[in-house]
């Protein structure tokens, strides 16, 4: 089950006046508590048909044709880089084979733009990158991601940066 999914059943309960069999605290989680964030999300399915780089793919939209989307928060190799290749290669490994994907339109201002930048999957693809060494933290403008998420992704970066692995083999962390 989802993240959101799962958020969305507990207020859900709350609103019904029910408690949840479980109790969950967030007291250990260095970004909070991700019920006190947005949990506005509005899913646009897609049919996934290339991926192009570690951070960007292309997805035809139903009514809106084909679009390149950036995974919000990311910022891989481009083609010219050390570790293009090795980037593209996790994020195509990361989908498994997925065909069809969800982009969350509350990240999107424009679904007529040719170019994107969204959560994809909540943000689990980036933050893997990030975590793998496959990409550096991108900052993100308003509602691209909630404050919690981007907190975990910019703790996966400095994670992949303190073990210098992908992209950070080699370079020292700062």
């Amino acid at each position: 089950m989802t993240m959101k999914c799962f958020l969305f059943c507990l207020v859900a309960m709350a609103a019904f006046g029910q408690q949840p069999a479980v109790v969950l605290s967030f007291s250990n989680d260095p970004c909070g508590n991700p019920l006190e964030v947005s949990q506005q999300y509005i899913g646009q399915k897609g049919r996934l048909l290339k991926v192009l780089s570690g951070d960007t793919l292309l997805i035809r939209f139903p009514g809106h044709g084909v679009k390149t989307v950036h995974l919000a928060c990311l910022r891989a190799p481009r083609p010219s880089e050390s570790g293009f290749e090795a980037s593209r290669k996790a994020l195509t490994e990361l989908i498994g084979g997925k065909t069809e994907v969800e982009v969350d339109l509350a990240s999107i201002s424009n679904l007529n733009r040719k170019s994107l930048t969204a959560m994809v999957e909540m943000s689990v693809w980036s933050k893997a990158q990030l975590e793998a060494g496959m990409a550096c933290f991108a900052p993100v403008t308003n509602y691209e991601m909630s404050s919690y998420e981007e907190c975990h992704c910019r703790l996966a970066e400095k994670k992949a940066k303190e073990a210098g692995i992908g992209i950070w083999r080699g370079r020292t962390a700062n």
